[in-house]
Parts: structure tokens; C-alpha cells; sequence
């Protein structure tokens, strides 16, 4: 060989081999794609966050009403009282977790809504932080860093979990405490998911189920092999459909559940076949040791309820609930109204179809993949035991979180949004949907949920629930399955429209002032913490300074004679039908015309009422 093409040899060789310099485009093309990709996540989770913070201090004159008025009542009562677990308990619920965090920040100015706002605010910001670690931890490759701020956005402006913040509940502390635990179980940090457990459980009921369901699909995803096997998925399918199927058909007694579990652990052994090998199992049981400390929070729990039940004349959960009838809705399927409408606020309300649909979807090609014998599909970029551990969770939440035929209230679903997103973009990637029609989704997501916060917006949602006037806007009507319930008990909490009946309620109170030497008259449906005490100075539903309450007669009560005042002021809240109650007034009163008060084109009005005997 001569050393001419010795040399060019030479140059080939290196050419080939060498590694590439920074100069060239193939260097180059991923670090301009990574400083691409963080500079729109940037631009994307700043506009949520501004957004966010725009929609709290449009609030910030917010009177609470419903439900909302009774928890800002409790956290004011315990910022202002000794420290003590008592007083942290609000509704019969326990809420000390989720109270505390807000009453801390009330002792600086006890009554200040804006604090309320700011505690919340920061509760939202830290879940938001929470699940944008939890998506990179499920989905670490830094391609989909826009899918991951994407979803991060779409948590953060979601209709319901802005009205969460607005309107102070203890399923948003549920939502924030738990989004952070389960953060912390995907990077086993079992230390802080039992901290953020523990505080779930104590904000609500729910709390306690749903971060059990958590610690069991962490501990489930943490035993099995990777790959799935097919017989492994035959037993996680099989065990559960038996429990449930058997816990359905038997007659509920005591003996229900343990005879259900033990039905579901032999079906489980029979679906797993020679997968079932106790030594293996044993082995593979070491790794689920750990969670060991996030298993506290359950123990403290019971030990908890397991002392209210000493307790003479004292409700061992929400005083409206029986334990039993609680425990049987949980663990039997059924379609409740209710339930069918929770499934609606989960998977429909505010665009929650676009997610809704990619999740059933993936469903769907999964179950056939199942029936034909098919191999498991892949989710490209995600972590295969984080991700299966996130679906359990996702599948356990869901079918609990519906269990408990209530009010059709959307808040109670709160908790379970953040899973269903991550769920969502794992379905896109195991579609195979291509990266520029994903991520085209995940934006118009985020910008209708943005566009729905303040209004209602959803075509598939005013078809779904239908809709009721108010002046020249429309609103949800998200009782239409459940006719016991009505608007006035957080119905109309799926995005910030309610807060046009609180500043109408207020302004039907301003136009009638001074009101406490006034009688007020309106439906018993619609008297929820509406009016409640006020303000002695400012006429105000929620301040710090001593409150009085005006004479408030509901309508029913005046027509069968029950309150007969002279002259009174009828509120005709416009979640309601009115027009039956003024007709049956209109036999003992003479009813005026109607005043009109306006907030933004939502127009309520109010009639003066004048007995007919006594003109």
C-alpha cells in the first residue's frame, strides 16, 4: 500500500470513527432541540401559571358560597382559636390537614379571601410541580418534554381544579396532597409519599381510599416481572373482575368482603398458572419492602377513626353517611345516576373528551389485542414498571372515586385528573399517534380548557347535561341525572361561572340595603349558604367583624303558613324554577316586578312581596 493511500485510508477511517464535533449538524440538531423544547415548555407552563394567577385575583372579592362558605367559616373559626385537632375538623369531615395549611396563612388576616386564594394558589403550584416531576420519572425521554409541560399546562388551567382553588374544599388539598405523594413513589421516596399521605388522608375521606389504591399498585407494580406475561395479566385482570362479580351477587353481610377476597385470590392462582411460584414470589416481595413506611399514614388512619368510634354521640365519618352503606358502594359495581354522571365530570365535562377519547381508544385496540392473544404493546419513552404502576392507580381511582352515589358535584373527581392526563398521553404513544398530531392534540387541549374556564364552552357537555339561562349566558345543567339534588350544593362548580351567582347574590343584597331589617324569601332549594350571616358594617357575606344573620324564609314555608311576614323581598336565584313558587305565593301576596340586578350579562331578579290581608 502506498503512503498515499495509506494516508486517505487513514482519513476515511477517522472520518467514520471519529466522534462528531460541535460544529457539526448532527451535534448540533439535538442540543437545538433540547434548547427548542425547554423553551416552549417554558412559553407554555408561564402562560398557564399567568392565567392562573390572572383567574385568583379576578376572584380575590370572592363572598364563598355553598359548601365553600361552611369550610372558610371552619378555617377562619381555627385560625382564630387555640391550636387544637378539633378544630380543624370541619363538616364532620376529617380535614386537619387541609385546614391547617389554610389557617396558617389566615392568622395573618382572619376573613382575608385573598389569603385563602394565596394558600390555594401555592397548594396548585406546588401539585403543579409535583406532576411535572412525576411525568418525567414516567416518561424520561427528553423528546417528549413538550408532551410532559403540555400536560403540566392542561392540570393547571382545568376548569374544575381552578374553581378548587376558588372555592375552598378539602378534595383540592386531596388532589395537591396526593399528586405529591405520588411523585414521590415513582422516585421511591417513600419517606415523603407517607408525609403527603398522611395529608390526604386527613383532608377528606377520600383521601384515605385513594392513596390505599396508590400504595397497593406501587406495591403490585414493584413484585411483577417486566415484560408482563400474558398469564400475569390474565390474574391481574381475573382477581379483581371476581371480587367485584362476587361481592355484587352476594347478600351484604359482614362475610361479604372476606369471602369476595377469597373468591378473587383463588381465581388469581388458577388465571397466573405456573407464574405462580411462591419462591419467586417470595423473591420478588423483597422489593416491595420498602413501602413499608408508606403504609403509616393507613395505620394512623385507622387508628384514627378506630378512636372516634369510642366516642359517644360522634359520627365515625361525614354525619350523612352510614360506614356500611359506604364500604358496600365502594366494593359493588353499579350505575347510579350519580356515578354515571361522575364518569361524565372524569372523562366529558370541558373538553375532557379529548383525553377521554385517546384513553378509550387505547382502551378498545387493548382489549382486542387481549381477546386475539396478542403480545403487550409498548409506550415509546415511558419507564415500563412506573408507567404499569401509574395505570393500576389509575383504574383503582377511578372505579372509587365513582363508588359513592352523592351529589353530581364535580369537584369530588379532583384527584383522579392528574392520572387520567398521564394515562391520556401513554394511550397516544401506544397508538403510535404521530409526535406532530400529538402534541397538536395536548395544545388544543390546554387552550380549550383555558377558553373554558369562564364559560361554557363544550358542545359535547351542553349536549351531554343541557344547559339553563342565566340572563343572556348559559350554564350546565349538571343535576339532570340526579333530580333529588339541585343546584345551590356546588352543582355548578365545573369551571369559574359560578362565581356570577355569588357576585348576583351580592348584588341583590347591596340593591336591598340595609338587609337585616328586611325579610328574604327564596326556594329551600336554593337557600345553601347563599345569603347566610353578614357583615353588621359592610353588608358583606364574609369578613372578620361580628356577622348577623337576616330572616331568611324559604318559600315552601310562607305558602303553607308556616311564616307569614307582611312584606318581604323574594330572591329569585336563577338555578332554580321560580316560576312555581311565585304562583303559589301570588294567592297571599301580591307579587311586584321584577328587579333585575346584572353582573356581565347574568341577570338574577328580585320580586317585592306584599301580603294581600295586610294592604
Amino acid at each position: 500500500m502506498s503512503p498515499g493511500h495509506s494516508a486517505a485510508a487513514r482519513d476515511a477511517a477517522r472520518s467514520t470513527t471519529a466522534p462528531a464535533t460541535p460544529s457539526t449538524p448532527a451535534a448540533a440538531r439535538p442540543r437545538m432541540a433540547g434548547s427548542w423544547h425547554r423553551a416552549l415548555a417554558g412559553l407554555v407552563l408561564g402562560g398557564a401559571v399567568g392565567r392562573v394567577a390572572w383567574a385568583l385575583w379576578q376572584a380575590r372579592d370572592y363572598v364563598p358560597v355553598w359548601d365553600a362558605r361552611i369550610y372558610a367559616d371552619c378555617i377562619v373559626r381555627a385560625a382564630v382559636a387555640p391550636l387544637a385537632p378539633g378544630a380543624l375538623r370541619c363538616a364532620e369531615h376529617p380535614t386537619h390537614a387541609y385546614v391547617a395549611v389554610l389557617a396558617a396563612f389566615q392568622r395573618l388576616a382572619p376573613g382575608s379571601m385573598p389569603l385563602l386564594l394565596l394558600a390555594n394558589g401555592l397548594l396548585l403550584l406546588l401539585g403543579a410541580l409535583a406532576f411535572m416531576r412525576l411525568l418525567r420519572r414516567v416518561f424520561p425521554d427528553p423528546a417528549l418534554a413538550p408532551e410532559r409541560a403540555l400536560l403540566t399546562a392542561a392540570l393547571l388551567i382545568d376548569p374544575v381544579v381552578v374553581a378548587g382553588a376558588v372555592h375552598v374544599n378539602p378534595d383540592f388539598g386531596i388532589l395537591v396532597f396526593l399528586l405529591v405523594a405520588t411523585a414521590a413513589a415513582t422516585e421511591r421516596r417513600w419517606g415523603i409519599a407517607a408525609v403527603f399521605g398522611l395529608m390526604a388522608a386527613f383532608s377528606k375521606e377520600t383521601g384515605p381510599v385513594l392513596y390505599a389504591a396508590l400504595v397497593a399498585s406501587f406495591a403490585t407494580a414493584l413484585v411483577v416481572g417486566l415484560p408482563v406475561a400474558r398469564d400475569t395479566r390474565n390474574g391481574l385482570l381475573a382477581g379483581p373482575v371476581a371480587f367485584l362479580l362476587i361481592a355484587a351477587l352476594l347478600p351484604w353481610g359482614p362475610w361479604s368482603v372476606p369471602v369476595a377476597l377469597l373468591g378473587a385470590g383463588v381465581l388469581l392462582r388458577a388465571a397466573m398458572g405456573a407464574r405462580w411460584a411462591p419462591l419467586a414470589t417470595a423473591a420478588r416481595l423483597r422489593r416491595a419492602m420498602p413501602l413499608g413506611t408508606a403504609v403509616l399514614p393507613l395505620v394512623v388512619f385507622t387508628a384514627y377513626m378506630a378512636w372516634r368510634a369510642t366516642l359517644p354521640r360522634t359520627s365515625l365519618l361525614w354525619a350523612a353517611s352510614d360506614p356500611g352503606e359506604m364500604l358496600q358502594a365502594l366494593v359493588t359495581p353499579h350505575l347510579r345516576p350519580p356515578t354515571v354522571t361522575y364518569f361524565g365530570f372524569l372523562l366529558l365535562v370541558n373538553f375532557h373528551w379529548i383525553p377521554g377519547a385517546a384513553i378509550l381508544a387505547d382502551l378498545l385496540v387493548g382489549i382486542r389485542g387481549f381477546a386475539t392473544g396478542r403480545p403487550s404493546r409498548t409506550v415509546p419513552g415511558a419507564d415500563p414498571r412506573m408507567l404499569l404502576a401509574c395505570t393500576l392507580f389509575g383504574a383503582a381511582a377511578i372505579f372509587l372515586i365513582t363508588r359513592i352515589p352523592t351529589a353530581p358535584i364535580a369537584r369530588y373527581m379532583q384527584p383522579v385528573f392528574p392520572v387520567l392526563l398521564l394515562l391520556a398521553l401513554a394511550a397516544l404513544l401506544r397508538l403510535r399517534v404521530p409526535t406532530a398530531a400529538r402534541r397538536a392534540t395536548l395544545a388544543a387541549l390546554v387552550v380549550l380548557l383555558g377558553a373554558s374556564l369562564t364559560r361554557t364552552l363544550d358542545p359535547v357537555s351542553r349536549a351531554v347535561w343541557g344547559t339553563h339561562s342565566v340572563g343572556s349566558r348559559e350554564m350546565l345543567w349538571t343535576n339532570r341525572l340526579v333530580h333529588r339534588f339541585h343546584y345551590g350544593l356546588d352543582e355548578g362548580l365545573y369551571n369559574l361561572e359560578f362565581l356570577r351567582i355569588a357576585q348576583l347574590s351580592q348584588r341583590a343584597l347591596d340593591r336591598l340595603h340595609p338587609v337585616r331589617d328586611r325579610v328574604l324569601v327564596t326556594g329551600s332549594f336554593a337557600n345553601w349558604w347563599i345569603v347566610g350571616a353578614l357583615d353588621e358594617r359592610s353588608q358583606r357575606r364574609f369578613g372578620a367583624s361580628p356577622l348577623s344573620a337576616p330572616t331568611l324564609a324559604h318559600a315552601e314555608d310562607v305558602i303553607a303558613g308556616g311564616v307569614r311576614p307582611d312584606s318581604a323581598w323574594y330572591l329569585a336565584y336563577p338555578y332554580i324554577d321560580n316560576l312555581p313558587l311565585l304562583q303559589r305565593l301570588d294567592s297571599t301576596y301580591v307579587i311586584g316586578p321584577p328587579v333585575r340586578v346584572e353582573v356581565d350579562g347574568y341577570v338574577m331578579s328580585l320580586r317585592r312581596l306584599t301580603r294581600r290581608d295586610a294592604r
